[in-house]
C-alpha cells in the first residue's frame, strides 16, 4: 500500500513452515511524505525535491563602457530544491561559453558567481550566464591623447617658488570613435 491506495499485489504459495522474499517496486516522482506498508506495518518516508536552481540577479561591471579592460560578471543564485547539489555556472559572450564554474549550493541558500572575464576587442557584446537576462556592453577603444606645448615657468628661482606648469592634452581621434560634445 502506498498512502491509502494499492500499487501492486503478489499472492504467494507457502507450504509448510517455509517462508519467502517479497519484494515491491515503485517509483516516486514527486516530492513529499509517503506511507508505505504491507498489511498492518505502515512506515513514512519522506521524498525530497532535487536542487533546484534560479538566478535572482545578474551584472556586469564596469556596467558602462570599457576600454578593453576587465569585466567581471556575476550573478545570484539561489538553491530552491530540498537537498544540495552541483551548479556549472557558464559564462556565455556572443553565444560561446568563455568560462565556466562548478559549485555546491546548499538547499534553500545563495550563492553569487563571480567571472572575471578580459575583453580584448572593441564593439558591442551580448554577455549572459545560462539562462538569465543578457545584458549589452559596449567596449570603446582606449582613449589616447597626444600632449603639446608643456611650459614651465619660472624655471628657477629663491624659496619659496611659485611654478606654474601648462600643457595643451589633445584628444586623438581613432577611426570609429567620437569625441563626446562638450557642454
Amino acid at each position: 500500500m502506498l498512502t491509502d491506495s494499492q500499487l501492486t499485489k503478489k499472492t504467494l504459495n507457502i507450504m509448510g513452515y517455509g517462508s519467502a522474499i517479497v519484494t515491491f517496486n515503485t517509483l516516486l516522482r514527486t516530492a513529499g511524505t509517503y506511507t508505505i506498508g504491507i498489511d498492518d506495518s505502515p512506515t513514512t518516508i519522506t521524498v525530497l525535491e532535487p536542487a533546484k536552481f534560479i538566478i535572482q540577479s545578474f551584472q556586469v561591471t564596469p556596467s558602462g563602457c570599457g576600454a578593453f579592460n576587465h569585466k567581471s560578471h556575476s550573478h545570484d543564485k539561489k538553491n530552491v530544491g530540498d537537498i544540495a547539489g552541483n551548479y556549472m555556472a557558464r559564462l556565455y559572450v556572443q553565444g560561446t561559453a568563455v568560462a565556466n564554474k562548478i559549485i555546491n549550493i546548499a538547499s534553500n541558500s545563495n550563492t553569487t558567481v563571480t567571472f572575471d572575464y578580459t575583453i580584448t576587442q572593441r564593439g558591442n557584446y551580448s554577455i549572459w550566464i545560462e539562462n538569465s537576462t543578457r545584458l549589452n556592453v559596449n567596449v570603446l577603444q582606449p582613449a589616447t591623447f597626444k600632449i603639446s606645448n608643456f611650459t614651465v615657468t619660472p624655471r628657477s628661482g629663491s624659496e619659496p617658488l611659485n611654478v606654474t606648469v601648462t600643457v595643451n592634452i589633445i584628444p586623438v581621434i581613432l577611426r570609429g570613435n567620437t569625441l563626446p560634445s562638450s557642454r
